[in-house]
């Protein structure tokens, strides 16, 4: 067995369908709920996964509309998100067609604020050391 140091081929990925995007988001949330930034998000480990899951909907949702999303396989052992750099800014348009409502909802009001808060620092970052795309 070889190691694979170069990107996927495309015939080995699968489009990410719309009704895949809960279980996609089940098992990002599964893989994502120790790290540290979700920790942050969410301090209370108790209802991490259940908001994790809400916050990685969202984004599998913004990546269906505005970019790709693709799976390793039908069992979605792994996910990614492809984005055009016109379309990486969540406006307040484009998350509302995402469904802003239904994750603010979900995630509730505090984990909200610390994932704007933690996204409007990391964008501040971005800009400063990176003014480009």
């Amino acid at each position: 067995m070889g190691i694979h140091t170069g990107p996927a081929d495309p015939g080995d990925l699968l489009r990410l369908k719309k009704e895949q995007i809960g279980p996609a988001a089940e098992m990002l949330a599964r893989a994502f709920g120790q790290d540290p930034k979700m920790g942050y998000f969410v301090p209370d480990e108790g209802k991490r996964l259940e908001i994790a899951r809400h916050h990685f909907e969202f984004l599998l949702r913004y990546g269906l509309i505005y970019g790709e999303v693709y799976a390793t396989s039908p069992q979605l052992e792994g996910v990614a998100v492809w984005l055009p750099a016109k379309k990486v800014e969540i406006t307040l348009w484009r998350a509302l067609r995402t469904g802003l409502f239904r994750f603010r909802k979900g995630v509730g009001k505090e984990a909200l604020e610390r994932i704007l808060f933690f996204s409007e620092y990391i964008d501040g970052l971005h800009r400063e050391h990176m003014p480009g795309p």
